[in-house]
């Protein structure tokens, strides 16, 4: 079974630092931060009272970086998790990269989920986020060993990456314990064939691990890879689906879709093929059959 989520209502992001960053990735330079809602921390209840009072419950705590790779201003949001906590359904987080193993600890404790970016490749490392593959590595232990609840986000393709890669890194979290792990396929200008993104969807399939196909991917590739993992039910969940997969998934939610199910039931979304018109489906049928 395949499920859809997207962010309508009932869960948004949410930007510690405006669209401010000191890490500057190559593929972002902040402009994904523009996409976010600001929690400004100079008067953090009155932008948690407008989102409750649209009826919000669900948020995902992410913003810029600083140039270690770790959270802006993480330590005022230390201080207002118990209270987020007490305030919304869900907590979900991009942390950054943590290995303070107090900090981990209190995260974990308020925390529902913790977003890690995970890669063995030190060409990777250094390229996308200036960094050392160890980080990658320490900051994943330190929060399993705090118990959190971790959801690593690697790159199912990257140009720089290759097969070798991808088994090697869901090998390593497959016998660290771990059982779901969220797919990405890096955007830039070089775009890979379908026939790729399919090879290494099927070498992922093979491992022992729930996969979720995460927000980055190309947009020119999301109709023919949305529809190949969603019929052939490689992944358990895909975010932001394309229309053409609709109808091959489930259940859709109003949700990040790295919240454990336990947590999916106050986010359930109407299944959009119930408000789309039958000519509209049926353009999407006859391209399925080709």
């Amino acid at each position: 079974m395949t499920s859809g989520f997207f962010h309508r209502k009932l869960f948004t992001v949410l930007t510690t630092s405006g669209t401010y960053c000191e890490l500057r990735c190559r593929y972002c330079e902040s402009k994904y931060l523009s996409s976010m809602e600001y929690l400004d921390l100079r008067d953090p209840y009155t932008s948690i009272s407008r989102l409750l009072s649209r009826g919000v419950k669900g948020i995902l705590i992410s913003g810029g970086f600083n140039r270690s790779g770790i959270l802006l201003n993480l330590d005022r949001v230390l201080e207002l998790l118990p209270e987020i906590r007490r305030l919304f359904s869900v907590v979900t987080m991009h942390p950054g990269f943590v290995e303070n193993d107090e900090i981990a600890r209190i995260i974990s404790q308020y925390v529902d989920v913790v977003d890690l970016e995970f890669t063995l490749s030190p060409y990777i490392a250094q390229y996308v986020r200036n960094l050392d593959v160890e980080r990658y590595v320490r900051t994943l232990e330190t929060f399993l060993n705090a118990g959190a609840y971790v959801v690593p986000h690697v790159f199912l393709w990257h140009p720089h990456q290759g097969r070798e890669s991808l088994v090697n890194e869901l090998a390593y979290l497959r016998d660290r314990g771990l059982n779901t792990v969220t797919l990405l396929v890096f955007i830039c200008p070089e775009v890979p064939s379908f026939e790729t993104l399919k090879r290494l969807l099927d070498v992922a399939s093979k491992f022992d691990l729930e996969l979720y196909l995460g927000c980055m991917r190309p947009s020119k590739l999301k109709k023919e890879l949305d529809l190949y993992a969603a019929t052939e039910s490689i992944v358990s969940r895909i975010a932001n689906p394309h229309p053409i997969a609709w109808s091959y998934i489930d259940v859709f939610y109003d949700a990040c879709c790295s919240i454990p199910q336990s947590k999916l039931n106050e986010f359930l979304y109407p299944h959009p093929l119930e408000s789309v018109d039958a000519s509209a489906h049926h353009r999407c049928e006859e391209y399925k059959r080709g």
